[in-house]
């Protein structure tokens, strides 16, 4: 069974226009890339796609009408994930005092998640030195058996 993740399924994951670029702007990167900038009319954009496997020129062909140059950075943008057992992921309390608020990251790695794990963290670490728990209600974590209330940035 092929699923939408598959590289024989979609050309690409995700595509964005980085940004649009002025005449003055477009002129100089063809100047630097040796390319062709005849049709003024068109806007010239910088865009940025990640896709299963490199996108050959013929793809990239069918996506843009006109392309003056292409720089690629091969990576594993979007590694695919294989399910794992729940013990091959690191603990989040590492020792009494000690945290871990990124063991997650073999399960999924993002900035959001990582400030969702670090907010959890300081949780664990307001519990560990007063012995309260800290429930987030509100704009912010109270404590629940005081109600004393705290300031958090996020």
């Amino acid at each position: 069974m092929k699923v939408a993740a598959d590289k024989d399924v979609v050309p690409f994951n995700s595509i964005s226009v980085l940004r649009v670029l002025s005449d003055k702007d477009a002129q100089k990167y063809c100047d630097k890339n040796k390319c062709d900038w005849t049709d003024k009319k068109r806007p010239v954009t910088i865009t940025k796609i990640f896709s299963p496997q490199e996108m050959s020129d013929d793809s990239l062909g069918k996506l843009y009408s006109a392309r003056f140059w292409t720089y690629r950075h091969t990576w594993k943008a979007y590694p695919k994930l294989v399910p794992r057992e729940l013990a091959d992921f690191p603990p989040v309390v590492l020792d009494k005092g000690v945290f871990y608020p990124n063991s997650f990251e073999p399960f999924i790695s993002t900035m959001e998640t990582s400030m969702v794990s670090s907010a959890n963290a300081a949780q664990l670490v307001v519990k560990h030195l007063t012995g309260q728990s800290v429930d987030r209600i509100g704009n912010g974590p109270i404590f629940a058996e005081t109600k004393a209330k705290w300031w958090w940035p996020w």
